[in-house]
């Protein structure tokens, strides 16, 4: 009797355990490793930049500049050597963002444009035009003390007027020139992603396997851009974007059960290891780092978020502060330069303690400028411009958010 019981209570286990790895999972409503990650890609943005300290006119470091001698160099070699892609893997967690958050509520009519352009707006713009005045005005100070602008050299009227409209990608390569608060210039690039990407999900068909294809022949398409015409804003951002895309729809499909979590996490894994020892070993290259390295990095997380739907809750924060620390982190540097530049102050940026006050600075406004004002502005448009909605986000609920099989 007792093997009769231990034999059922067993195939029972057994069952259960199948259907575990086979049955859907709810897939997780905020992910938190993804925060993190674009947390920590605004800090190394941060770094990159660190040496905007050290220009004696728009555009030239002082003579003699020596990038290793910065502070924490060993430490944060990464950083001060490929800061600047980053911004690649902001594309490509954009991608998968908008996939996750929009996708299926555009493709189903469920959000128009007019609505969908009012959202980002909403976040994006206020903290962007207050930046903007206070560099405009920062730069004019600097012109008066001695008739130069600090770091970024086109501050003129034209510029200013396609720095509101954010548009100062949009123009020709040989047209374009860092201005004003110059990081923007990678937002400018989201605006048109953005455009892109509703025009996509519009006609996006119903089923996984043509959502996939879909997006697997824009990122084929713009690599081909990039490859045969040159470093255009149709042939990089858009294949980090959709690959990020195609990270979320690989997500999506097979990370609800356990055996597709498990095979998600070790191919993602596997990709982002050989990917990164080539880009160690021949150097970065833009379509291994956004093809490959970037997308596997996200749906690894995405894949281990899945496993424990609170893992990186208690960081959030870094991720929320991200907008924050990337647009402030500029203003700061321009502020402290006068500070010398007017012979109000002497500090000698090589120094690792104004490094970590610099730093601290940056974080210490980043976090009451994310709750005191982007927070409240959204708000405010939202209210302002979606009264009918009561400002709420148009996307759909993440549990409907799943392309159809097939």
């Amino acid at each position: 009797m007792h093997d009769i019981i231990g034999s059922v209570g067993r195939r029972t286990m057994e069952a259960s355990v199948q259907a575990e790895a086979i049955v859907p999972q709810p897939l997780p409503e905020r992910l938190y490793l993804l925060d993190v990650l674009r947390g920590l890609a605004s800090l190394m943005v941060v770094v990159w930049h660190y040496n905007h300290f050290f220009y004696v006119a728009p555009g030239m470091l002082q003579p003699g500049f020596v990038r290793e001698m910065q502070p924490f160099y060993s430490v944060l070699f990464l950083g001060y050597e490929y800061g600047e892609l980053a911004v690649q893997l902001f594309f490509a967690l954009s991608g998968f963002v908008f996939f996750f958050q929009y996708a299926e509520a555009i493709r189903t009519e469920s959000i128009s444009a007019g609505k969908f352009f009012i959202l980002r707006f909403s976040r994006l713009y206020p903290l962007h035009l207050a930046t903007l005045l206070v560099v405009a005005l920062g730069q004019a100070i600097s012109r008066a003390i001695d008739g130069q602008t600090i770091v970024y050299l086109c501050n003129d009227w034209l510029s200013f007027g396609l720095n509101l409209l954010l548009i100062t990608e949009w123009l020709p390569a040989g047209s374009r020139c860092l201005s004003f608060n110059g990081p923007v210039w990678s937002v400018s690039v989201e605006i048109y992603l953005y455009m892109i990407f509703f025009l996509v999900a519009r006609r996006l068909p119903q089923r996984w396997r043509g959502q996939t294809m879909i997006t697997g022949l824009i990122i084929a398409l713009s690599v081909g851009v990039d490859k045969t015409i040159g470093p255009l804003q149709l042939g990089e951002p858009i294949f980090c974007f959709f690959s990020g895309g195609l990270a979320y729809l690989l997500w999506s499909r097979f990370c609800p059960s356990r055996v597709g979590r498990n095979a998600s996490i070790a191919l993602a894994l596997g990709a982002l290891v050989v990917s990164s020892l080539m880009c160690w070993r021949n150097g970065p290259d833009s379509y291994l780092l956004g093809v490959v390295a970037y997308p596997s990095a996200i749906l690894l997380l995405a894949a281990l978020q899945s496993v424990r739907q609170e893992l990186g809750r208690g960081l959030r924060l870094v991720g929320d502060i991200t907008y924050s620390t990337y647009l402030l982190h500029f203003p700061i540097q321009l502020g402290l330069i006068l500070l010398v530049k007017s012979k109000i102050a002497v500090i000698d940026f090589m120094n690792p303690i104004v490094f970590l006050l610099f730093f601290g600075l940056v974080l210490a406004a980043s976090i009451p400028t994310y709750y005191r004002f982007e927070r409240p502005m959204q708000r405010l448009c939202r209210r302002w411009l979606l009264p009918q909605d009561g400002g709420k986000d148009g996307s759909k609920p993440v549990t409907q958010l799943r392309p159809q099989s097939g």
